[in-house]
């Protein structure tokens, strides 16, 4: 991603991109209907979960 690149630019390279996941490319065109703002809030607090769910994978928790 670089700095000049738009929403649609990126939205556009990962769902021309074969290796997108399918999650991924569902959850682009789900959130695409959303308002951004809650779509943000909730990408954001997804991060934060499967953070913890990795760290807690690593360290054998």
């Amino acid at each position: 991603m670089s700095l000049d690149e738009t929403y649609d630019d990126l939205k556009n390279r990962l769902l021309s991109d074969p290796s997108t996941s399918f999650t991924l490319r569902k959850r682009i065109e789900e959130d695409e209907r959303r308002d951004p703002v809650d779509a943000c809030a909730d990408a954001e607090m997804l991060v934060c979960l499967h953070e913890l769910r990795c760290n807690a994978v690593l360290n054998g928790s």
